[in-house]
């Protein structure tokens, strides 16, 4: 039963086709761990799929970049002329770019050890411009729900009797800041400790220009 229910899901994955695109676009990964674990009719199937996203990915890069263009084009003022010319030119790029070559010298390049895939693809930006804007796309997408309702999970917690007034956008961030602290990603210790430092800093500061002898200033002392 449990490999029948593990089936099921995972065979949903064939009506979409951000799984495999989303590997893909991993540098980490490419395409060595499919070509090695998946069938070959699958990797065809998934390829396709692959191919007609990043055509469309291209005409989408290239009208956008367009309209950044006509937009600027009624604006004067100091640099403008060459920016213009800098956007004409990214227009020709663009225009001349084979989408499905930068597929391909993208998929031949040798899986790499990436520590931080966001700024791997700003550095790769202009060699694959169009992978560059489906990876913002696709690997933002989350694996599992998981997190997202763990963070929303104590919205009892936050929406009491005394707060049926809060509004759903401070709702939203008061249930994300609290997931960032009891995460981790943010620490009310780490917080203190850096204020505690500049404090001390601008003490540091004051003393040294004598500035604690002027009457009208006055600094916290621990001490007392």
């Amino acid at each position: 039963a449990g490999l029948e229910n593990l089936g099921k899901w995972y065979r949903k994955t064939d009506t979409s086709g951000a799984y495999f695109i989303a590997h893909v676009l991993d540098p980490r990964f490419r395409m060595a761990y499919v070509e090695d674990k998946w069938d070959k009719e699958w990797i065809t199937a998934a390829k396709c799929r692959l191919e007609a996203e990043v055509c469309i990915a291209h005409i989408l890069l290239s009208h956008a970049v367009y309209l950044d263009h006509t937009q600027m084009s009624g604006h004067v003022g100091y640099g403008s002329t060459w920016m213009k010319k800098a956007i004409e030119k990214t227009i020709r790029s663009s225009q001349k770019a084979n989408p499905r070559q930068e597929l391909d010298n993208y998929l031949a390049g040798a899986p790499e050890d990436v520590n931080d895939i966001v700024r791997w693809w700003g550095h790769h930006s202009l060699q694959y411009p169009t992978l560059a804007r489906m990876a913002r796309d696709y690997l933002a997408i989350q694996g599992s729900s998981v997190a997202s309702e763990r963070a929303f999970s104590g919205g009892g917690l936050t929406a009491t009797a005394r707060r049926n007034r809060l509004k759903s956008l401070i709702f939203e961030a008061l249930q994300i800041l609290k997931s960032a602290y009891k995460n981790g990603h943010l620490s009310a210790t780490r917080e203190v400790e850096e204020m505690i430092r500049e404090l001390n800093a601008i003490r540091s500061d004051v003393e040294d220009d004598g500035l604690e002898d002027e009457p009208d200033f006055d600094i916290y002392d621990d001490s007392e």
